[in-house]
Protein backbone atom coordinates (compact mmCIF):
# COMPACT_ATOMS: atom_id res chain seq x y z
CA UNK A 1 0.00 0.00 0.00
CA UNK A 2 2.97 2.55 1.11
CA UNK A 3 4.58 1.89 -2.70
CA UNK A 4 1.21 2.39 -4.17
CA UNK A 5 0.61 5.45 -2.49
CA UNK A 6 4.33 6.90 -3.42
CA UNK A 7 3.57 6.17 -7.04
CA UNK A 8 0.54 7.87 -6.91
CA UNK A 9 2.26 10.75 -5.88
CA UNK A 10 4.94 10.82 -8.07
CA UNK A 11 2.80 10.19 -10.82
CA UNK A 12 0.27 13.47 -9.35
CA UNK A 13 3.71 15.35 -9.30
CA UNK A 14 4.89 14.32 -12.86
CA UNK A 15 1.03 15.55 -14.13
CA UNK A 16 1.52 18.85 -12.12
CA UNK A 17 5.12 19.38 -13.72
CA UNK A 18 3.89 18.94 -16.93
CA UNK A 19 0.66 21.34 -16.26
CA UNK A 20 2.99 23.92 -15.12
CA UNK A 21 5.46 23.56 -18.23
CA UNK A 22 2.42 23.90 -20.63
CA UNK A 23 1.60 26.94 -18.96
CA UNK A 24 5.07 28.48 -19.18
CA UNK A 25 5.59 27.62 -22.60
CA UNK A 26 2.09 28.97 -23.69
CA UNK A 27 2.85 32.09 -21.51
CA UNK A 28 5.72 32.67 -23.65
CA UNK A 29 4.17 31.80 -26.77
CA UNK A 30 1.60 34.75 -26.09
CA UNK A 31 4.19 37.30 -24.95
CA UNK A 32 6.56 36.59 -28.28
CA UNK A 33 2.87 36.26 -30.39
CA UNK A 34 2.07 39.78 -28.91
CA UNK A 35 5.83 41.46 -29.47
CA UNK A 36 5.60 40.12 -32.85
CA UNK A 37 2.02 41.68 -33.11
CA UNK A 38 3.08 44.85 -31.92
CA UNK A 39 6.40 45.10 -34.00
CA UNK A 40 4.10 43.93 -37.15
CA UNK A 41 1.88 46.97 -36.06
CA UNK A 42 4.82 49.26 -35.90
CA UNK A 43 6.12 48.54 -39.66
CA UNK A 44 2.89 48.62 -41.11
CA UNK A 45 2.55 52.32 -39.60
CA UNK A 46 5.68 53.01 -40.96
CA UNK A 47 5.33 51.94 -43.90
CA UNK A 48 2.15 53.71 -43.62
CA UNK A 49 3.78 56.77 -43.42
CA UNK A 50 6.56 55.80 -46.10
CA UNK A 51 3.59 55.51 -48.36
CA UNK A 52 2.16 59.29 -47.61
CA UNK A 53 5.46 60.46 -47.61
CA UNK A 54 6.11 58.80 -51.30
CA UNK A 55 2.62 60.11 -52.74
CA UNK A 56 3.83 63.53 -51.48
CA UNK A 57 7.07 63.23 -52.93
CA UNK A 58 5.72 62.23 -56.80
CA UNK A 59 3.34 65.32 -55.59
CA UNK A 60 5.71 67.73 -55.31
CA UNK A 61 8.01 65.99 -58.30
CA UNK A 62 5.09 66.51 -60.96
CA UNK A 63 4.73 70.08 -59.37
CA UNK A 64 8.80 70.83 -60.25
CA UNK A 65 8.28 69.36 -63.30
CA UNK A 66 5.76 71.55 -64.18
CA UNK A 67 7.86 74.37 -63.04
CA UNK A 68 10.65 73.78 -64.69
CA UNK A 69 8.75 73.36 -67.98
CA UNK A 70 7.58 76.88 -67.40
CA UNK A 71 11.29 77.91 -66.61
CA UNK A 72 12.43 76.06 -69.06
CA UNK A 73 9.77 78.05 -71.83
CA UNK A 74 10.79 81.22 -70.27
CA UNK A 75 13.89 80.64 -70.21
CA UNK A 76 13.95 80.33 -73.98
CA UNK A 77 12.18 83.17 -74.77
CA UNK A 78 14.50 85.36 -72.77
CA UNK A 79 17.52 83.58 -74.48
CA UNK A 80 15.64 84.52 -77.92
CA UNK A 81 15.25 87.77 -76.59
CA UNK A 82 18.75 88.79 -76.11
CA UNK A 83 20.06 87.06 -79.38
CA UNK A 84 17.38 89.58 -80.96
CA UNK A 85 18.52 92.42 -79.22
CA UNK A 86 22.51 91.16 -79.43
CA UNK A 87 22.05 91.06 -83.71
CA UNK A 88 20.20 94.40 -83.31
CA UNK A 89 23.34 95.67 -81.93
CA UNK A 90 25.56 93.85 -83.99
CA UNK A 91 23.88 95.31 -86.94
CA UNK A 92 24.17 99.21 -85.60
CA UNK A 93 28.03 98.30 -84.73
CA UNK A 94 28.06 97.41 -88.74
CA UNK A 95 26.32 99.81 -89.93
CA UNK A 96 28.60 101.96 -87.74
CA UNK A 97 31.44 100.32 -89.19
CA UNK A 98 30.34 100.07 -92.63
CA UNK A 99 29.91 104.11 -92.88
CA UNK A 100 33.01 104.57 -91.52
CA UNK A 101 34.56 102.57 -93.81
CA UNK A 102 33.15 103.65 -96.57
CA UNK A 103 34.17 107.05 -96.35
CA UNK A 104 37.19 105.63 -98.68
CA UNK A 105 36.61 104.94 -101.92
CA UNK A 106 36.64 100.96 -102.66
CA UNK A 107 39.51 100.93 -105.09
CA UNK A 108 41.72 101.99 -102.04
CA UNK A 109 40.62 98.93 -99.39
CA UNK A 110 41.78 96.93 -102.42
CA UNK A 111 44.97 98.62 -102.14
CA UNK A 112 44.97 97.98 -98.70
CA UNK A 113 43.98 94.36 -98.63
CA UNK A 114 46.94 93.63 -101.22
CA UNK A 115 49.24 94.65 -98.35
CA UNK A 116 47.46 92.72 -95.87
CA UNK A 117 50.09 89.31 -94.97
CA UNK A 118 48.73 86.50 -95.87
CA UNK A 119 48.29 84.71 -91.89
CA UNK A 120 46.38 88.14 -91.53
CA UNK A 121 43.77 87.68 -94.29
CA UNK A 122 41.50 85.59 -92.29
CA UNK A 123 41.13 87.92 -89.74
CA UNK A 124 41.19 90.75 -92.56
CA UNK A 125 38.21 89.11 -93.83
CA UNK A 126 35.96 88.66 -90.68
CA UNK A 127 36.15 92.31 -89.93
CA UNK A 128 32.71 93.49 -91.79
CA UNK A 129 30.99 92.81 -94.48
CA UNK A 130 32.50 94.77 -96.76
CA UNK A 131 36.12 93.37 -96.38
CA UNK A 132 34.60 89.90 -96.38
CA UNK A 133 33.33 90.71 -100.31
CA UNK A 134 36.38 92.34 -101.14
CA UNK A 135 38.36 88.43 -99.95
CA UNK A 136 35.93 87.01 -101.48
CA UNK A 137 36.47 88.78 -104.64
CA UNK A 138 40.13 88.11 -104.29
CA UNK A 139 39.74 84.73 -104.24
CA UNK A 140 37.39 84.27 -107.00
CA UNK A 141 39.78 86.33 -109.42
CA UNK A 142 42.56 83.99 -108.00
CA UNK A 143 44.06 86.89 -106.47
CA UNK A 144 44.47 85.45 -103.42
CA UNK A 145 44.75 81.38 -101.99
CA UNK A 146 42.74 79.90 -99.67
CA UNK A 147 42.62 81.69 -96.35
CA UNK A 148 45.07 79.36 -94.11
CA UNK A 149 48.10 80.36 -91.94
CA UNK A 150 52.02 79.53 -93.13
CA UNK A 151 53.71 78.56 -90.24
CA UNK A 152 56.77 78.57 -92.18
CA UNK A 153 57.04 82.19 -92.12
CA UNK A 154 58.80 84.79 -89.81
CA UNK A 155 55.91 86.27 -88.29
CA UNK A 156 55.39 85.27 -84.50
CA UNK A 157 52.51 83.83 -82.70
CA UNK A 158 50.59 84.47 -79.45
CA UNK A 159 49.95 82.45 -76.70
CA UNK A 160 46.58 82.14 -77.15
CA UNK A 161 46.16 81.87 -80.92
CA UNK A 162 48.57 78.67 -80.04
CA UNK A 163 46.26 77.47 -77.70
CA UNK A 164 42.99 77.71 -80.04
CA UNK A 165 45.04 76.19 -82.89
CA UNK A 166 46.41 73.50 -81.07
CA UNK A 167 42.62 72.65 -79.68
CA UNK A 168 40.91 72.33 -82.88
CA UNK A 169 39.51 69.25 -84.12
CA UNK A 170 40.66 69.02 -87.36
CA UNK A 171 44.40 69.61 -86.15
CA UNK A 172 46.27 66.64 -87.16
CA UNK A 173 49.23 65.08 -85.53
CA UNK A 174 51.84 66.83 -88.63
CA UNK A 175 50.20 70.15 -87.53
CA UNK A 176 50.70 69.86 -84.45
CA UNK A 177 54.40 68.89 -84.17
CA UNK A 178 54.72 72.27 -86.39
CA UNK A 179 52.66 74.11 -83.80
CA UNK A 180 55.50 73.21 -81.51
CA UNK A 181 58.18 73.94 -83.65
CA UNK A 182 57.24 76.99 -84.01
CA UNK A 183 56.92 77.97 -80.53
CA UNK A 184 60.10 76.61 -79.82
CA UNK A 185 61.26 78.69 -83.02
CA UNK A 186 59.81 82.12 -80.53
CA UNK A 187 61.83 80.98 -77.69
CA UNK A 188 58.13 81.53 -76.26
CA UNK A 189 58.62 79.07 -72.31
CA UNK A 190 55.06 79.98 -71.36
CA UNK A 191 53.26 79.00 -74.79
CA UNK A 192 55.82 76.01 -74.97
CA UNK A 193 54.50 75.01 -71.01
CA UNK A 194 50.57 75.44 -72.22
CA UNK A 195 51.13 73.63 -75.38
CA UNK A 196 52.83 70.73 -73.20
CA UNK A 197 49.56 70.48 -70.87
CA UNK A 198 47.44 70.50 -74.06
CA UNK A 199 49.09 67.71 -76.38
CA UNK A 200 51.50 65.84 -74.06
CA UNK A 201 50.97 62.93 -73.43
CA UNK A 202 46.99 62.93 -74.49
CA UNK A 203 47.75 63.54 -78.56
CA UNK A 204 51.72 63.87 -79.03
CA UNK A 205 54.54 61.79 -77.07
CA UNK A 206 56.39 63.51 -74.45
CA UNK A 207 59.52 62.54 -77.19
CA UNK A 208 57.92 63.44 -80.09
CA UNK A 209 57.18 67.36 -78.43
CA UNK A 210 60.65 67.34 -76.72
CA UNK A 211 62.10 66.35 -80.43
CA UNK A 212 60.70 69.08 -82.17
CA UNK A 213 61.38 71.83 -79.36
CA UNK A 214 64.98 70.54 -79.68
CA UNK A 215 64.30 71.70 -83.50
CA UNK A 216 62.80 74.98 -83.09
CA UNK A 217 65.22 76.03 -81.29
CA UNK A 218 68.26 74.84 -83.90
CA UNK A 219 65.99 76.22 -86.39
CA UNK A 220 65.66 79.65 -84.17
CA UNK A 221 69.42 79.63 -83.23
CA UNK A 222 68.22 79.90 -79.17
CA UNK A 223 71.18 78.21 -77.81
CA UNK A 224 70.22 78.75 -74.48
CA UNK A 225 67.59 76.71 -75.15
CA UNK A 226 69.23 74.19 -76.45
CA UNK A 227 71.54 74.41 -73.50
CA UNK A 228 68.65 74.32 -71.54
CA UNK A 229 67.20 71.15 -72.70
CA UNK A 230 71.06 69.61 -72.95
CA UNK A 231 71.63 70.07 -69.30
CA UNK A 232 68.21 68.37 -68.28
CA UNK A 233 68.88 65.08 -70.71
CA UNK A 234 65.98 66.13 -72.88
CA UNK A 235 67.84 66.67 -76.02
CA UNK A 236 67.17 62.92 -77.08
CA UNK A 237 67.25 63.93 -80.91
CA UNK A 238 69.08 62.84 -83.76
CA UNK A 239 72.09 64.71 -85.00
CA UNK A 240 70.64 64.57 -88.69
CA UNK A 241 67.73 66.23 -87.65
CA UNK A 242 69.29 68.96 -85.77
CA UNK A 243 71.19 69.81 -88.41
CA UNK A 244 68.36 70.02 -90.90
CA UNK A 245 66.59 72.37 -88.48
CA UNK A 246 69.54 74.31 -88.18
CA UNK A 247 70.37 74.68 -91.45
CA UNK A 248 67.07 75.54 -92.31
CA UNK A 249 66.94 78.59 -90.42
CA UNK A 250 70.55 79.38 -91.10
CA UNK A 251 71.33 79.25 -87.84
CA UNK A 252 74.35 76.45 -87.43
CA UNK A 253 76.07 78.04 -84.67
CA UNK A 254 73.21 77.01 -82.58
CA UNK A 255 74.98 73.77 -82.56
CA UNK A 256 78.12 74.63 -81.46
CA UNK A 257 77.30 73.34 -77.55
CA UNK A 258 76.80 69.71 -79.18
CA UNK A 259 79.98 69.65 -80.31
CA UNK A 260 82.26 70.53 -83.64
CA UNK A 261 81.05 67.09 -85.56
CA UNK A 262 77.40 68.17 -85.61
CA UNK A 263 78.17 71.60 -86.24
CA UNK A 264 80.05 70.36 -89.52
CA UNK A 265 77.69 67.83 -90.27
CA UNK A 266 74.94 70.92 -89.96
CA UNK A 267 77.67 73.14 -92.80
CA UNK A 268 77.67 69.68 -95.08
CA UNK A 269 73.91 69.32 -95.06
CA UNK A 270 73.25 72.79 -95.33
CA UNK A 271 75.69 72.93 -98.37
CA UNK A 272 74.01 69.55 -100.02
CA UNK A 273 70.41 71.14 -99.36
CA UNK A 274 71.98 74.56 -101.10
CA UNK A 275 73.34 72.11 -104.37
CA UNK A 276 69.92 70.64 -104.43
CA UNK A 277 67.48 73.84 -104.50
CA UNK A 278 70.32 75.08 -107.38
CA UNK A 279 69.61 72.14 -109.36
CA UNK A 280 66.17 72.41 -109.28
CA UNK A 281 65.93 75.80 -110.11
CA UNK A 282 68.63 75.13 -113.42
Amino acid sequence: AGQEEQFTMKKRGAKSANKSAKRSRRSANRTALDRLRAELKEVEDEQREARKALEEAQKNIKELDKRKADLRAQEKKAAAAVQIEELDHSREANATRECFLTRLPRDLWDVVADKVDKNDRAAFSMTCVLFREIQREKVKGKRWGPLATNLNTSCTFTCSWFEFAAQLPCCVLKNLKRLVKMAARQNDPITLDHLKDLLAPSRLSVAEFLREIAKGAAWGGHLNLLKKMDSAKELNINALELCRSAAAGGQSHSLDSRGSRLHSRCIADNRLRQHQNFARRR
